[in-house]
């Protein structure tokens, strides 16, 4: 099922721990998180998925982890993360044309990225509705619902012939 080491792959190595600490992106975090399992999910799901294929990876792996609402909730906020980041970035790192905006930008990016994270692992270890209830209406909701938004007022726009 893609579990255990890889040729070259033991634990944690220093790179990947030092990635997983000092990232700026989601997407990097997800995909360092665990590797093995992410290459796994990748060939399984994701390359084989013609529509919608990071919501259908990160569906799974809510399915496969037991499908608690806290799993269900933090997975497929996780996947909106995700794309939101795909989008979030390319478009700030125009604005970050000097060093000091550039070092603005990765600060921000990374303590958001943290807080998130942060969020997403809180919302996968809730047990019951009405925990992820309190979750989802506490002021930790702000960040994710601005990556949301954010994701939605940078939606590609279809092509006009």
């Amino acid at each position: 099922a893609g579990f255990g080491l890889e040729a070259g792959q033991g634990d944690l190595s220093i790179h990947d721990l030092w990635t997983l600490e000092t990232t700026h992106r989601v997407a990097v975090f997800a995909r360092t998180w665990n590797k093995s399992t992410s290459r796994w999910l990748r060939r399984l799901i994701f390359q084989r998925c013609s529509a919608q294929p990071l919501l259908a990876t990160f569906a799974f792996s809510a399915w496969w982890h037991g499908l608690r609402p806290g799993q269900i909730f933090g997975f497929l906020c996780w996947a909106v993360m995700v794309e939101a980041d795909y989008r979030i970035h390319p478009f700030l790192s125009t604005w970050a044309t000097c060093q000091g905006v550039k070092l603005f930008y990765r600060g921000t990016t990374w303590v958001f990225t943290q807080l998130i994270i942060a969020y997403i692992l809180v919302a996968v270890e809730t047990e019951s509705f009405s925990m992820l209830c309190l979750l989802w209406t506490s002021c930790n909701s702000i960040l994710p619902l601005s990556y949301s938004l954010v994701l939605l007022l940078l939606a590609k726009k279809p092509k006009q012939n």
